[in-house]
């Protein structure tokens, strides 16, 4: 797993209530500054892999992509 990867399962009841379903990606949006955390669903057009590259974004040997800093 790289650095910054999180799996989270998330009871079904949950899912449905959120409109989540297995293999959507949340991305932590906000801190709530009480232990908690807001998650939103992304819902932004994947990009093409020479957008990718132009944000910033490189994949790695084994086919995952990271955000170089």
């Amino acid at each position: 797993m790289q650095a910054g990867e999180c799996f989270v399962t998330f009871p079904d009841d949950l899912l449905e209530v959120a409109d989540l379903k297995e293999g959507d990606q949340v991305e932590w949006f906000e801190n709530n500054g009480n232990g908690s955390y807001t998650l939103k669903k992304v819902t932004k057009k994947p990009l093409k892999y020479d957008e990718a590259i132009k944000e910033g974004w490189k994949m790695t040997d084994d086919g995952f992509w990271i955000k170089e800093n």
